[in-house]
């Protein structure tokens, strides 16, 4: 199971402690790779991330972050929250970061869809120089109703070579998109992948809800040598629960060795 690789939080309170208890528990479940959130990679220092990581026998593959803006796309701080990111992904040996796109308090329009996808490009080139792959991140949004097919029309029509996505299938399924037709037009693109399941009240462990994970991500034929997938569970985001989180990343590596890959 070592190209499984695990999400973990951003924790409120107690973020070494809940990182290494973290650590513990999913490297004993089978997991190998990591997705930090940014602000908790911060908090802890990148050194001592490794180190904690390390000694569990598991390593940081990327650092998550968020682009986020109230009304125009042009509001963000790019170059902070970017190249921040970056700066920790060389710090910690990781190889990308995996950003998403929020529109606070409304839904993403086309506009918002061709400004992702103009800026994306535009600082994922820059990015390859420093040996730093930057990789979009979806969420419901860009699959609702409301987008149609407008996010996989621009990506299909105007996304530069080097943009990319760390693709959340779980949310494309959740929300009632068509995984093939994401698959058909963005597979080249895809070296990351999240997965989460549902199982029509909440998000839930791996296995454990109604998405048809193991379908979606055939449709994907993910590259064995070089593509990630990266598991989503539930866990407490205040800090570690023990009794609670331990179970869960136990319940969601037992379906992930059944993933090949």
């Amino acid at each position: 199971m070592n190209k499984i690789g695990i999400v973990l939080p951003g924790w409120k309170d107690e973020a070494e402690s809940s990182f290494q208890k973290s650590c513990i528990a999913s490297s004993k479940a089978g997991f190998y790779n990591i997705e930090i959130v940014s602000g908790t990679a911060r908090n802890i220092g990148a050194e001592r991330l490794c180190r904690i990581a390390s000694d569990n026998n598991m390593r940081i593959n990327c650092i998550h972050t968020a682009i986020s803006y109230s009304d125009k796309p042009c509001e963000a701080d790019y170059d902070g929250i970017i190249k921040r990111a970056a700066e920790l992904t060389l710090e910690t040996g990781a190889s990308a970061v995996v950003c998403s796109w929020i529109k606070r308090g409304d839904y993403l329009s086309y506009d918002d869809f061709k400004a992702a996808v103009e800026i994306f490009s535009e600082y994922g080139e820059f990015l390859k120089k420093e040996n730093v792959t930057l990789m979009y991140h979806n969420h419901a949004a860009e699959f609702s109703k409301e987008a149609g097919d407008g996010f996989i029309d621009i990506i299909g029509a105007e996304a530069g070579k080097s943009f990319e996505l760390a693709l959340d299938i779980g949310w494309v399924s959740y929300i009632g998109y068509d995984v093939r037709k994401v698959a058909d037009v963005c597979k080249e693109r895809v070296k990351y992948l999240h997965l989460r399941d549902y199982n029509g009240e909440n998000f839930t462990c791996l296995g454990k809800g109604d998405l048809n994970i193991l379908d979606d991500l055939a449709m994907f034929k993910l590259d064995a040598e070089t593509a990630y997938i990266n598991a989503e569970i539930p866990l407490c985001e205040d800090k570690w629960n023990d009794e609670v989180d331990f179970n869960n990343v136990l319940l969601s590596a037992e379906f992930c060795r059944s993933i090949k890959v």
